[in-house]
């Protein structure tokens, strides 16, 4: 019986008697369902999450109404990738005005985003796809512009004696970018919600249930009756609260669904006599609540002071949100019936957002607005309301207002986790036996420092001395040891699902709070500061799974040859590193390898990784890294990447897609009519990854089986920490 079976077995009959999930008391935890919100979709591939039960899916696991709400969290990501394309491009002056045209892009889409957000779907639809079409032609400008610099570069290559693939690594090939082609990705899907509009609508009643963190509310009779209607951005004076009679009127969508874009609630009253409000705003870590979990208890928050600098400025981190907590509410007030709610305005320069407008002590904590600048001060607001009802007869009241100045600064920013060691041997092969042991033995930290008594709160797999770990999750403390795994087939999704990319990335982090695997999860500091409690995320450090052989040495062994060792003759190095005595690559692939093999034999993975990039299209035969040749590209765990360079053309392995998990020695392709060239690179490689800049292969020791001919055998000689050479057989 295999350890993970067991882990699997027992946290299963842990989980069947308890709903417990990921509570700081659960002792284990359940792996992430595939498709939480039942839309169809698998969670890795749904860019929504969240949609409603019921809702018609237009694209991406979104509903028009999806689109509607979380269109600035789309296009982040896609805007965050276009400006690093600016920034690389901008290095090359005679890409200047492809700049200017990419800038003009990403100024484009950012209106779209808003105007979707503010119910202008068919609006936000034409500038998404305006975009589109200068984003088009900003890569025709940059392959003009990059093909007079690839000739002047070839001349100049001539000249020195240099490779021909160092000139053909100077063209940008856009096509193959992976920024641009997510950034298309929401212009059509723009168009399909604008396609969903069937018209108007005008609704009056009592409002029935108020989401604040989806930005959605309901009129009905009962709790959780009537069409979901979607709060669009406005300046609302007040939100919808519940059992508030509400008039709203916007877009309907075909599956009934509905986007507010104007309301009118009754004003509330203000108290005569200032009442101490009872509902206080909190700030609520990121990781104590796994958004997958349908379990709802009491929500883990801290006084707003905790976060409070001596300029009484709140220091927050992106991703951490505001919650309310009762202090003793009063319930009812002669034969009226009360409830508490608070609004929460956000402003920051001329921006406001309303991100709550009847947030409740049981209610689910509410993001901070997508739009606010990190590093840059804003103010939060939080207005109490009491809300009396007599019978079916209901009235509101202001209880008061708080108003605290915060900074914002980007999620890891105040704590580091530092490990005993970040380098493991538990190969890449999928072995769900290997682990080993590291502790947390410290922090680096920032602003908030050691004066305030920092401490690790984490969920891992234990490791204790002696015993093989279990799969319990369960909070760790400093300088206690966990287990670091290569792979592990129970909760492999939340642990260990390797380098993430894209909106995977953006998925990845959402469900277990770090964007790397680094064998913990929702890893946060907790401590104390004005006499209050605080609570950080803590960024985990890279660290590296797949070693082979420690070769006692700089250098360690990562790599085996990309064929099957049991190939024993046909395959041979006919071209090899920049110190071969024999034919050698030289410049910036100085550490690349040629193999010969019989056309057709199998391409297998040198490294465990991710396929970041491929394409097996083209009938030209390019032994070396040059515009239209087939390639696959896989990143690895420490963040380089391997170039699998002239694979035959086609011959891609049919389970082979971006982002593919490969295990050391996975068939990912076949040989073609010439030698396959292979590199590892501190970056992905220019040809395959356009403006890329500082490329450089980095040297590899190979494990590998050798062949020497004593007829009528090959005598095969295992060597390890060994690097290939002009001449050698496998």
């Amino acid at each position: 019986m295999s350890t993970s079976w067991r882990k699997g077995f027992f946290c299963s009959l842990a989980l069947w008697g308890s709903l417990a999930m990921f509570h700081a008391s659960a002792v284990c935890a359940k792996a992430p369902p595939h498709d939480l919100d039942r839309d169809g979709v698998a969670d890795r591939l749904d860019l929504c999450p969240s949609t409603e039960r019921g809702a018609k899916i237009v694209a991406h696991g979104c509903s028009a109404l999806d689109v509607a709400l979380s269109s600035q969290a789309l296009v982040d990501f896609s805007l965050g990738e276009l400006a690093e394309q600016q920034s690389s491009l901008a290095r090359d002056l005679t890409l200047a005005p492809a700049v200017e045209r990419l800038m003009a892009v990403s100024s484009s889409l950012s209106r779209a985003a808003h105007s979707m957000r503010r119910g202008n779907v068919c609006a936000a639809a034409d500038l998404a796809e305006a975009a589109m079409a200068d984003l088009q032609a900003t890569r025709e400008e940059v392959r003009a512009a990059a093909a007079g610099n690839a000739l002047v570069a070839s001349v100049e290559a001539a000249s020195k004696g240099e490779e021909p693939a160092l000139a053909a690594a100077l063209l940008p090939s856009l096509v193959a970018q992976p920024a641009f082609d997510r950034a298309e990705v929401l212009a059509p899907l723009y168009r399909v919600a604008c396609s969903e509009v069937v018209g108007k609508f005008r609704a009056h009643g009592i409002v029935s249930e108020v989401r604040d963190d989806l930005r959605i509310f309901r009129i009905g009779r009962r709790v959780g009756e009537g069409q979901p209607i979607g709060l669009a951005e406005g300046y609302y004076r007040t939100g919808p609260i519940e059992q508030i009679e509400i008039e709203a009127r916007g877009i309907e969508f075909a599956d009934g669904s509905r986007l507010a874009t104007w309301i009118k609630v009754p004003e509330p009253q203000v108290e005569p006599v200032k009442t101490q409000q009872c509902l206080n705003l909190r700030v609520a870590p990121f990781q104590e609540f796994p958004p997958y979990s349908p379990v709802v208890w009491s929500w883990t928050s801290f006084p707003i002071e905790g976060y409070q600098n001596t300029f009484g400025v709140a220091d927050l981190e992106r991703n951490q949100r505001f919650a309310a907590v009762d202090v003793n509410c009063p319930t009812t007030s002669g034969f009226s019936i009360l409830s508490h709610s608070m609004r929460i305005m956000i402003t920051q320069g001329g921006n406001t957002w309303m991100i709550a407008s009847n947030l409740k002590k049981t209610d689910p904590p509410v993001e901070l607005p997508t739009g606010f600048l990190d590093n840059t001060l804003g103010q939060v607001a939080a207005t109490v309301y009491r809300t009396a009802c007599l019978g079916s007869l209901c009235s509101t009241t202001t209880l008061g207002t708080h108003t605290v100045s915060i900074v914002v600064r980007p999620f890891g920013t105040y704590a580091t986790a530092v490990y005993d060691k970040t380098l493991f041997n538990v190969a890449g092969n999928g072995n769900v036996g290997d682990y080993e042991r590291a502790t947390v033995t410290g922090f680096n930290l920032s602003i908030i420092g050691n004066g305030n008594n920092p401490s690790l709160l984490a969920r891992g797999y234990h490791a204790p001395l002696g015993s093989n770990p279990d799969s319990s999750i369960s909070l760790l403390n400093e300088g206690l040891p966990f287990a670091i795994w290569d792979y592990d087939l129970a909760f492999d999704d939340e642990m260990y699902n390797d380098e993430a990319y894209g909106f995977d990335k953006i998925a990845e982090f959402n469900r277990t709070g770090v964007d790397h695997p680094a064998g913990l999860v929702w890893p946060w500091v907790r401590g104390n500061r004005n006499g209050f409690d605080f609570a950080y995320g803590v960024k985990l450090p890279i660290v590296v799974r797949d070693r082979i052989t420690d070769c006692a040495g700089s250098l360690d062994s990562f790599y085996e040859t990309p064929f099957s060792l049991s190939d024993f003759g046909l395959l041979a190095v006919s071209k090899g590193n920049s110190d071969d005595p024999g034919s050698a690559h030289g410049g910036t692939s100085g550490f690349a390898l040629d193999f010969t093999a019989p056309p057709g034999w199998q391409v297998r993975a040198a490294r465990p990784g991710n396929v970041y990039l491929m394409d097996a299209s083209h009938a030209a035969n390019i032994t070396e890294p040059a515009a239209g040749g087939n390639y696959l590209v896989v990143q690895h765990q420490d963040g380089t990447f391997g170039l699998y360079w002239n694979i035959a053309q086609n011959s891609l392995a049919a389970n082979l897609f971006l982002g593919k998990r490969v295990n050391l020695n996975f068939p990912m392709a076949a040989f073609g009519s010439g030698p396959l060239h292979f590199e590892a690179g501190n970056k992905c490689h220019p040809v395959a990854c356009s403006a890329t800049s500082g490329y450089a292969s980095v040297k590899a020791l190979y494990r590998t089986t050798t062949s020497t001919i004593a007829v009528p055998f090959w005598n095969p000689t295992d060597k390890t920490c060994y690097v290939p050479k002009s001449g050698d057989h496998f």
